[in-house]
């Protein structure tokens, strides 16, 4: 699927993998999109509450909205998964450098449609996926239109997090808040907050403790 002239040098060649990447492409957008019914309760619940945040912020952009919900599940989701699918319990070992070159593309496809915009001139051999991407666009925000409507799956699987994920969440959680402690103490520094803050802290304390003992 290489489109890089500076590694694939027949013209010929290079359409060829144009087409094969247009087609696993497709077959994975298509998995996705299709997946309303299977994917978490939780994930509904977290895009509802952040189209009310962005409707009061920014009422009657539609692209802001969309571009929140790109950044969350397919930013921080979709595409990580794809591009390193041994960090993510997908595969047991890393893909072989072939493979890892061929996830690279696929990622750079859909981080485009995610994105709803076209490849940067940085990268030229892309251009031939331009219409490709063109074309998803309407479909991707049709598809981010779904995931902030209020809903209960019942086919949807709960959710089940490795320990190990699990453990470098609550770490990553620890290090920011106590990164942005000031900030966040300066925020929650009056009477109607104060509850909260220290609901947060101790939350994040019980959990880091816990943690830290097993």
């Amino acid at each position: 699927m290489e489109l890089d002239d500076t590694k694939v040098n027949e013209e010929d060649i290079r359409e060829e993998n144009s087409i094969q990447l247009k087609v696993i492409s497709e077959k994975i957008f298509q998995s996705i999109i299709s997946s309303t019914n299977t994917i978490p309760n939780q994930f509904y619940e977290i895009f509802v509450f952040v189209k009310s945040e962005i409707n009061k912020k920014f009422k009657d952009d539609e692209d802001a909205l969309y571009n929140a919900v790109s950044g969350l599940f397919f930013l921080r989701f979709v595409i990580p998964s794809i591009f390193a699918p041994h960090f993510y319990g997908l595969l047991n070992d890393p893909p072989t450098p072939t493979s890892q070159r061929q996830l690279i593309l696929i990622s750079k496809v859909l981080q485009s449609i995610a994105n709803m915009s076209l490849p940067g001139n940085k990268e030229p051999f892309m251009q031939s996926m331009h219409g490709y991407i063109e074309k998803k666009i309407p479909v991707v925000k049709s598809f981010y239109d779904e995931l902030s409507k209020t809903r209960s799956n019942p086919n949807a699987d709960a959710l089940s997090v490795p320990k190990n994920m699990k453990k470098n969440a609550i770490a990553t959680l620890w290090n920011l808040f106590y990164s942005k402690s000031e900030k966040v103490k300066e925020k929650l520094s009056d009477e109607n907050h104060k509850d909260h803050y220290e609901q947060v802290k101790a939350l994040l304390d019980k959990y880091f403790y816990a943690e830290k003992d097993d």
